[in-house]
């Protein structure tokens, strides 16, 4: 009988496991169609694109930015560099790509630790499942992962903070 209740378990567990990554996969998917489809910037994501093009000091972005644009230093210094590496400053396609690169990474990398948060703090394996479910397939949740705003780079520097404290 014990044979039983363990094989039971682990085809539990490799079920749980498997759509766990699979709505991970998922996930990615709809994020990266999303991103590919690289919509026209809207005036708040314009501004900022013109904060990081025209600056020329890392230094600038710990300072009051143009035309009011508000987003942590960070932020902005790492879409500056990915920009500067990507050698695509001044190529409108493909520099609006390169400027929504790191807020897809951290959009991606969200959805990896929000699963291995919420392993952490349940063991509840449908919970874990409907979470990351919603997570998932949240509208605002992927639409962040296509604009130029600090939103999904949020999600991820807070979930890594939950998992630390």
């Amino acid at each position: 009988m014990n044979v039983e209740k363990m094989r039971s378990a682990l085809k539990t567990f490799d079920c749980t496991r498997i759509v766990l990554w699979l709505l991970i996969v998922i996930g990615i998917y709809l994020r990266l169609k999303v991103y590919f489809s690289n919509q026209s910037f809207w005036l708040d994501e314009c501004a900022l694109g013109i904060n990081i093009n025209k600056t020329t000091s890392y230094l600038d972005f710990f300072k009051p930015l143009s035309m009011w644009q508000c987003a942590p230093p960070l932020f902005l210094i790492v879409c500056k560099v990915i920009l500067e590496i990507s050698n695509q400053a001044g190529h409108l396609y493909n520099q609006d790509l390169m400027l929504r690169l790191f807020p897809l990474i951290c959009s991606i990398v969200s959805l990896i630790l929000f699963a291995v948060y919420m392993n952490k703090i349940t063991q509840n394996k449908l919970l874990i499942l409907t979470s990351v479910a919603i997570l998932t397939f949240n509208v605002a949740a992927i639409n962040y992962a296509q604009e130029f705003k600090q939103y999904s780079c949020e999600m991820m520097f807070a979930l890594i903070l939950l998992m630390i404290f």
